[in-house]
């Protein structure tokens, strides 16, 4: 009557005249003596056993797992739509988020994002310079505006590149009051959201007027590099690399990333598997959301 017909435990003990205690009580006897159990039965596209294994397996608190193969771009429009459920299921009343300046994934999840009625947000702030040539930074000056707009919140941009052409300009843009001012408000950020870049994928090493140079690269890979977050190198075990490159670089290093409490990382694609399981045993993210392909590689401990 009470799991079949859905009748309410009042009904119940109207109809077979018992009191409404002793209806309670041979209802929790039924389950404790297995005459009704209860089953889950997870839809297609959820992955919930697999987003334990890798939160235990990596000590991650979160992971959200797209049920997404193939394309690039399928990756990346699957990464985009959970990227942006996750923030507007998660995001709490007075946060300050900080955005990693350019990644596909991340634009996507920006663009994704529905606008939020109840601003949570307080302010977006950027996380490093934009990348390498003008056009890159203006895009990444857009993402920081949209992810600010649907927000409701205040943008706080660094207006220098990502990585600067050599040291002397390195000191001189950070030296510059408002740069400065922009990177105080990393101590502020409570959530930051970035992407993981391997060696071969990060947008320094694409064509276009970047700002890595082959002796860059190189210097990089000799060192071990397998990946970055916010234009820092680290190596296999997520570790920073030390070179003359990431004493050019503009933006939050390894170390104070690891102190924002919360750290979404939004990646995915099987170039990346090596870079992101190579981030999780650094400890540079806390909740990681991908696709379905590298969660199953990282449960197996497979880089490819």
């Amino acid at each position: 009557m009470y799991y079949e017909q859905g009748l309410r435990q009042t009904e119940i003990s109207s109809r077979l005249h018992l009191s409404a205690s002793k209806v309670s009580r041979l209802l929790k006897k039924a389950a404790s003596t297995g005459v009704v159990r209860t089953v889950v039965s997870l839809p297609a596209g959820v992955h919930a056993e697999l987003e334990e294994q890798l939160e235990r397996a990596y000590g991650l608190d979160e992971v959200v797992v797209t049920d997404a193969r193939g394309s690039h771009e399928q990756v990346l429009s699957s990464l985009g739509a959970a990227g942006a459920a996750y923030l507007e299921n998660s995001l709490t009343t007075g946060c300050v988020l900080g955005v990693s300046a350019w990644s596909e994934s991340l634009m996507r999840v920006a663009q994704a994002l529905p606008r939020l009625a109840n601003a949570a947000v307080d302010e977006v702030v950027q996380l490093d310079g934009g990348a390498g040539h003008a056009a890159a930074q203006i895009e990444a000056s857009q993402m920081l505006g949209l992810f600010a707009t649907k927000m409701g919140a205040k943008p706080v941009v660094i207006p220098a590149p990502g990585v600067a052409t050599n040291r002397t300009v390195h000191d001189a843009l950070t030296d510059d009051p408002s740069v400065v001012e922009a990177m105080s408000r990393w101590r502020a950020v409570t959530v930051a959201l970035v992407s993981v870049g391997s060696l071969s994928s990060s947008t320094l090493v694409r064509p276009g007027g970047t700002y890595a140079s082959a002796h860059d690269l190189a210097e990089l890979e000799k060192a071990g590099a397998v990946g970055d977050v916010c234009f820092r190198f680290f190596d296999a075990e997520g570790q920073a690399i030390r070179s003359a490159f990431d004493d050019r670089v503009i933006g939050m290093d390894l170390d104070q990333l690891r102190k924002i409490p919360r750290r979404i990382a939004v990646c995915g694609g099987s170039e990346k598997i090596e870079a992101i399981m190579s981030a999780l045993r650094g400890g540079l993210a806390s909740v990681l959301i991908t696709d379905l392909g590298v969660a199953e590689s990282l449960a197996a401990g497979d880089v490819g």
